[in-house]
């Protein structure tokens, strides 16, 4: 039975263990070393007399704790590929169905035209990299090897590099097919892309310095996920409630988009702004077109899978691995997304993007008990 801390002006702690979950009644108060606080006392508990430990969770503690959540699913799902590979790996055998075939049909100055146009899987900003492929037009075969290298990856488990693989051969296949259209052309024949994604009056999304090259401007970081030396919450104590190991936890050193963009909340979508603002959820990079590619890539090389909802949940948490793991995006920008694809997503909440398979593991329960005054399913807000 799950056990939650409840706010006690009695003890010396400020708060006493309770069997159960919080009634709808109890919220979040405070936030301790030892997990969240409820109560339903409104300003009753003087925080600054209980220690440095303690503190109010108040508009910005409740951001970072969005933040750790995102990253601690994102995380779980990088270490425990299983909670997606089914249908991810399905998947792989038809993207590698698909190139068996198309290598047989291509020139030379083709493969190299294909490993020029995927330069971005071995770049800063990408998690997930692979060796980037020689390009030397004189030893084609060696490029078409290294691109026969990345079918490897599809065996390995490694999510990002796999939902990487995703995005690039769905653009392959739309240079290489006649009358199939562009890759965006496609997204939005699907109802995957709204036009507002690509538009920067609409998109909301500023560079965070004034470098000409954005990129050049960040700095690379191993830290998992969203997360930042600057948070002011606990985060190792959380990771490892969660059954994460700090140790030997799936981390890369990359340049993230939430190191890359501010929010432009006078250009943002106004629906989109206004779920953010009603939930207080972070902005990351805007609405995930990175996850409308995947989910084209996923429909168009195994179209019959993505119809079924727990196949599409479990490769919405590629996306989840890749994309949160990654720090380009939140949950929220990958669900809206998810949203467009048929998934019955409630702005600011989880459960009902999560594969049977992840919400009946322990993991699942772990992580639902640590953070629970944020996708608990009777408040909307955890205050």
């Amino acid at each position: 039975m799950p056990e939650y801390f409840q706010e006690d002006l009695v003890s010396p702690k400020g708060y006493k263990v309770v069997m159960g979950r919080p009634k709808p009644t109890e919220y979040a108060v405070g936030l301790s070393q030892d997990g969240v606080i409820f109560g339903n006392k409104t300003g009753a508990w003087t925080y600054n007399t209980r220690g440095p430990r303690l503190m109010h969770y108040d508009d910005e503690v409740e951001r970072q704790r969005r933040m750790l959540c995102d990253t601690a699913l994102a995380q779980i799902i990088l270490d425990n590929p299983k909670y997606a590979n089914p249908t991810i790996s399905e998947v792989c055998q038809g993207v590698q169905l698909y190139w068996t075939d198309l290598k047989k049909r291509l020139g030379g100055a083709t493969f190299e035209q294909i490993a020029t146009d995927a330069r971005h899987i071995s770049n800063p900003t990408s998690f997930g990299r692979l060796p980037p492929a020689p390009l030397s037009k004189t030893d084609i075969d060696q490029v078409r090897g290294v691109i026969d290298g990345w079918m490897l990856q599809f065996k390995s488990g490694d999510l990002p590099k796999i939902m990487s693989l995703f995005d690039i051969f769905l653009q392959i296949y739309h240079s290489q097919e006649t009358g199939v259209g562009t890759s965006v052309e496609a997204q939005r024949k699907a109802n995957l892309r709204p036009e507002w994604y690509d538009l920067e009056a609409s998109r909301g999304r500023g560079p965070r310095f004034k470098e000409k090259s954005v990129q050049d401007a960040i700095k690379p970081t191993t830290m998992p996920g969203l997360l930042s030396p600057d948070f002011t919450i606990p985060i190792a104590q959380p990771l490892e409630r969660c059954g994460i190991d700090l140790l030997t936890m799936r981390t890369e050193s990359r340049k993230r988009g939430t190191d890359m963009f501010l929010i432009q909340a006078t250009k943002l979508q106004p629906a989109f702004r206004t779920m953010l603002e009603q939930s207080n959820m972070v902005f990351s990079a805007s609405a995930s077109g990175s996850t409308s590619s995947l989910l084209t890539s996923g429909k168009t090389f195994h179209p019959d899978k993505l119809t079924k909802p727990e196949a599409l949940k479990e490769f919405l948490m590629g996306c989840v691995a890749y994309l949160v793991g990654g720090g380009m995006h939140t949950c929220h920008e990958v669900f809206v997304t998810g949203k467009l694809a048929g998934m019955d997503y409630l702005h600011g909440k989880y459960q009902t993007m999560l594969p049977e398979s992840l919400t009946k593991s322990q993991h699942y329960a772990h992580w639902e008990t640590e953070f629970w005054e944020i996708v608990r399913p009777d408040r909307l807000s955890p205050r």
